[in-house]
């Protein structure tokens, strides 16, 4: 397994540490929340690097967000090439930077000039010369080609009466993938998803691990969970090993059929 990693799943973390309650910093979180509620956040303005910069990088947040736990959680290792992507005023991405190393990349990609530039002016300040600030836009990236070889998907899929789970979300990622990737999808799907993907998308190969986090303990359950399964389809099977030493440690490891690891997520709904 190469050690390039797109860190899609630092989504799911920021959002399981934002939802964490503690009072003292509730203004501040709810500020946050405040932000990322908006229907389409591409269509405010991110320009006052000031305003936000006293937003993003307030000590308050250390507690709440807890940057470390998170990254410890993910378990990143020296040498791993990261992708942050909307990075901000850096935040994580500086914090990244230092957890890959001199032998690591992060590439921190925001839509607005003035983060590019303050990435820029942070990341010189301080001496992190494997932090690389890439200008995107409102759908696209803009990475380096072959900045990925793993990625970790976990979008909204809201169930549908008579339907079921609306996978539109997840169609629409891959169709963003170029090349030929590794997809560990996080998303949780009806049984057989996995496997149809695989059939649509030849030249991808696509696994399934599932969080089992309950809402009041979703921050502990992430760090130190009971179970880490991983469902691979015929065609990945030789990867799923590989992609569960990558997960935080559990009592029970297991990898499976994707369909019975799909399975196991639906009735634990």
């Amino acid at each position: 397994m190469a050690r390039r990693v797109c860190v899609a799943l630092l989504l799911v973390v920021l959002g399981i540490y934002a939802g964490a309650t503690l009072a003292g910093h509730a203004q501040q979180q709810e500020q946050h929340r405040r932000l990322h509620r908006e229907a389409d956040p591409t269509k405010q303005s991110f320009a006052d690097v000031e305003r936000f910069r006293a937003l993003f990088e307030s000590s308050e947040r250390d507690a709440w967000q807890k940057p470390f736990e998170v990254i410890r959680a993910l378990g990143v290792q020296p040498g791993a090439t990261v992708a942050d992507i909307g990075a901000g005023t850096g935040y994580f991405a500086r914090r990244w930077a230092v957890a890959v190393g001199r032998e690591g990349t992060v590439f921190a990609a925001d839509f607005e000039p003035n983060m590019v530039v303050e990435l820029r002016a942070s990341a010189e300040r301080d001496g992190l010369a494997n932090l690389i600030p890439v200008l995107a836009s409102a759908d696209d990236p803009r990475l380096p080609d072959g900045t990925a070889d793993l990625i970790f998907i976990c979008v909204p899929t809201p169930y549908q009466a008579g339907t079921g789970f609306d996978a539109s979300a997840l169609e629409d990622a891959f169709g963003r993938i170029d090349g030929s990737k590794v997809i560990v999808i996080k998303s949780t799907v009806l049984p057989g998803t996995t496997e149809s993907f695989q059939v649509r998308y030849p030249q991808h190969r696509f696994l399934f691990n599932p969080e089992f986090l309950r809402q009041d303990y979703a921050r502990a359950e992430f760090l130190k969970p009971d179970r880490q399964i991983v469902g691979y389809c015929a065609e990945s099977r030789h990867l799923a090993e590989s992609v569960l030493s990558l997960l935080p440690d559990a009592p029970y490891r297991r990898v499976m059929l994707a369909k019975e690891a799909e399975l196991t997520k639906y009735m634990a709904n």
